[in-house]
This record gives structure tokens, sequence and C-alpha cells, in this order.
């Protein structure tokens, strides 16, 4: 891909606004191949401290190491060590970080002497990156491995044997838009760490398709961030639904000229689908379903929560659909390729028919399949089952509600009750204990009897992840 575009095409603006042009990385990677030697058929682990560091070293390790495992950026040392265990990682790469260097006020170029490869085991010693004659091949790496890299992604938990699934460059990317003639007049802002399947995405889409990507620093805050991607002529963004619902509820947000929106990670629904496109009325709007364990599987474009019951028959991207009589819905792709590793490689990632199940409940509600909840996410109130999920959609229809998290609360009798915490709009302010009669009363005409919370808070902010979940 890299090959194909121009050389002074921009391809990256850092947090310090530089901007790295195909040049840069192709002569970048030329320094660096033989620097970077150490891993050839290495297993490396990448901690993702650095989001553009992290990328520089992605596209090289790629055809190099025999695997790529990424570290999350937020992980517990006990769970980074966990999953270098069980992933047989040999070295680790530790990145330099994205300040501003005193001497010279900037942070590009990056020297290979500021990657260090930290040996895990015995029979190798800790290796500083070291500059290297320049090379001539077309690749800039003339000691690439001829093997498949293998790319593997933890799974959201925090406890036990870390689940990491083996994923490949063809396999993360098989959806992305490839390099047409919009690449070059897209600019898309990074919300989340690239050691996160979904800031993974945004960056392999910006790649393929040679799209400009903008890094941001997180830490700074959500409000900061969308001045920032304003200001630099952001005009693509992919975030979760619940990291939408603050985007619209920010004044900043006004600012964004956004020509391509993208949901993913939650239920999408339709106010929300609604409230993105009357913001911005010239946005392309597409969900994109997808997880860890089952890759990109599809995406919808219509404008519609759920997707078109005619995905059953036929998917695009070549992608297979069934409900089983659970009601989870199963894909199987025709070039299947990820799996579980090491302890978990026994372990199938898919059925016996080669289909994975997703752990999402779905109905069919007037012609289109409708996403209802994870399957290890219910309430069990009394023996019946409850979907978190649709009481949060249900609290935050209210004009007077801009999120919700609802949760089980333990209780004697039922084993557990609904509770829910609510954030009010900042269009309709009501006193705490008025807007959670309100938010009672709007789910007591809208919900069965064993759905509807037995408490509703009123609280200042629901907190999310680093990839913009809901916290469960």
């Amino acid at each position: 891909m890299l090959f194909d575009l121009p050389d002074d095409r921009p391809l990256w603006s850092t947090v310090n606004d530089e901007i790295i042009r195909v040049s840069d990385i192709k002569h970048w990677l030329t320094e660096s191949s033989h620097a970077f030697a150490i891993a050839r058929n290495r297993n490396v682990a990448v901690e993702a401290i650095d989001d553009c560091s992290f990328a520089l070293s992605l596209v090289l390790l790629d055809g190099l190491a025999n695997q790529i495992t990424m570290l999350p950026r937020s992980v517990s040392p006990e769970r980074k060590q966990s999953i270098l265990k069980h992933s047989q990682s040999e070295l680790i790469l530790e990145l330099p970080t994205e300040t501003i260097d005193d001497t010279s006020g900037a942070f590009w170029p990056l020297k290979p002497a500021s990657f260090l490869f930290r040996c895990l085991g015995d029979g190798c010693d800790d290796h500083h990156a070291t500059p290297s004659e320049v090379l001539t091949s077309e690749s800039g790496n003339a000691n690439a491995s001829t093997s498949t890299t293998k790319w593997i992604m933890t799974t959201s938990g925090t406890t036990g044997v870390p689940k990491l699934v083996s994923h490949t460059f063809d396999s993360l990317t098989r959806s992305c838009r490839r390099g047409d003639s919009c690449g070059e007049t897209f600019r898309w802002g990074s919300l989340y760490s690239l050691g996160s399947f979904a800031g993974l995405q945004v960056f392999l889409q910006s790649w393929v398709a040679g799209s400009r990507l903008l890094f941001s620093d997180d830490h700074e805050g959500l409000a900061k961030q969308l001045s920032d991607f304003a200001r630099r002529g952001c005009n693509a963004l992919s975030a979760t639904p619940t990291l939408w619902r603050l985007i619209l509820m920010s004044q900043e947000s006004a600012s964004l000229p956004l020509r391509q929106i993208t949901l993913g990670g939650e239920i999408v629904d339709q106010p929300l689908l609604d409230a993105l496109q009357a913001r911005y009325p010239g946005a392309r709007i597409t969900h994109i379903y997808a997880s860890t364990e089952a890759g990109v599987g599809f995406a919808v474009n219509d404008g519609r929560a759920g997707f078109p019951i005619s995905y059953l028959d036929a998917c695009p991207g070549n992608v297979e659909l069934q409900i089983d009589h659970d009601h989870h819905l199963l894909l199987r792709h025709a070039k299947f390729q990820q799996r579980y590793v090491n302890e978990r490689a026994d372990e199938p990632l898919s059925g016996d028919d080669g289909f994975i199940d997703s752990g999402d409940i779905v109905q069919l509600i007037d012609g289109r399949i409708q996403f209802r909840g994870r399957a290890n996410g219910t309430i069990n109130v009394g023996g019946l089952k409850v979907m978190p999920q649709e009481i949060e959609l249900t609290l935050q229809a209210m004009p007077e509600v801009s999120l919700a998290r609802v949760y089980a609360k333990k209780n004697p009798f039922s084993g557990s009750v609904v509770a829910a915490e609510i954030v009010a709009s900042e269009e309709h302010k009501f006193p705490p204990k008025d807007l959670s009669a309100r938010a009672l009363r709007w789910c007591r005409t809208r919900l069965d009897r064993h759905k509807i919370p037995a408490l509703i808070d009123v609280v200042d902010h629901i907190a999310i992840t680093d990839t913009g979940k809901i916290v469960r």
C-alpha cells in the first residue's frame, strides 16, 4: 500500500501537529529494518504507550516478526505479565513516548535507537535498535520473514487466564475500504489507543485507504480532543454509541466537519442515528459489527438500527450469518483465520460448522434484526432474564436523559432487581428527585413489570472504559 502512494502524501499528524508523509515513513522503515532484525521470526510484544511509535512498530514488524502481541495501555502489571506468559512472547519492544525533544523541539523523526527490545527469557540480551546502512529493496525490509505475521489481541476480560486471539493483517482489514478516490480526502481522528481493537481498526482503515490519521492525547479529555480535531480538519470519526452521545452533548462537536461517522462496540439505537444525521446531515453513517474474536463482521449504512433480514441470506463482506435457537447471532467467514492461542489453542473459537458464536442476542422486529444485549450480561430477576441494554435504550429515549447505566442490585427475595443511573440532558434540567420519578413513570409505560428499575439514581456522570463503553 505504502509504495503505491505519492511520496508527498500526508499520512499521520502527531499530537504536536507534525506532519508525517509517505516519504518520511519509507525512509524510517529503510533506516530501521536492520536495526529491528532481532525481531525476525520472534514473538514480540508491543505496549501501546504512544500511538505514533506504536503504529511505526506495527508497520515494520508485520512480515518480520512471527507474532505481534498488542498490550493494552491500561493493563495492570499482573495482567501484563500473564499476557506475556500466555502469548509466549520472547521480546518486548519498549517505545519512546511522543514528547517534544528538548533540543530540537520536535517529535519527528524518531531515531531507531529510541526503541529498546527487552529480552523476556534466557539466551539473549536487551537490544537497542541502532542505525544501519540505507536499504534499497522496495519493501525496505531485507530481513522480512516469508511467513504471515500473527497479530495477537486480548479480549476485554481483566481476570483469569487471558483470552488471546490470533489474527492476521488480512483478517483485520478484510472490510476496510481500500485506497479509493476518497482516501486522500479523509482525515480520521483517533480517539482510542491503538492497542485496543477499536483503535487498531481506525488505524488500519486510514492506512489501507491512504487517508491521514490524526493522533490525539486522550489524557486531555474528550472536549480538548474534539477541539483539536476540529482545528486540524478531522472529517472522519469512529466511536462507540456511548461516546457518540457524549460527543453530541459537547459544544465542540458542532465545529467538526464530519463526512464519515462510524459506530461500533455497543448496540446502536434509532434515536442516536437520527441525532447524528441531524447534527451532520452530509455525513455517511456506518455501523460496524466487529469483535476481537470474530474480527470485523459486516457494516450497515442505511441509517436504520439493526440490520436487514436479507443479511441472513446474503450478507455483505463475504460473511455468513445465522441465528441459533437461543437467539445468538453466529458468524462465519470464508477466509476465517483467527483462533485462540496457547493454553486455549485447543478451545475452538468456532463450532464444527465454522460459525462463531458472537454472544450477542438478537430479535426479529418488523422485518429487521435488532440487537438486544449480551448473553453473559443478563440480570436474573426471579428467574426471568433482563437485558440491561434494553432498559438503557428505553431510558435514553427520554428527552430529559442523555446517558443511562443499568445494573443488577442484590435482593433477598428475587435474587436481583434492576437498578439504574441516569445523567440529565443539558436541555432539560429537573431536580434529581423529580427526574428520577419521571424516569420511573416513563419505564412503567414501556417495559414489562420485571424490567422496571426498582431504583433510579440521577448522577453527574457515568464511567466509561478506555474504549468508550459503559463500565459494567
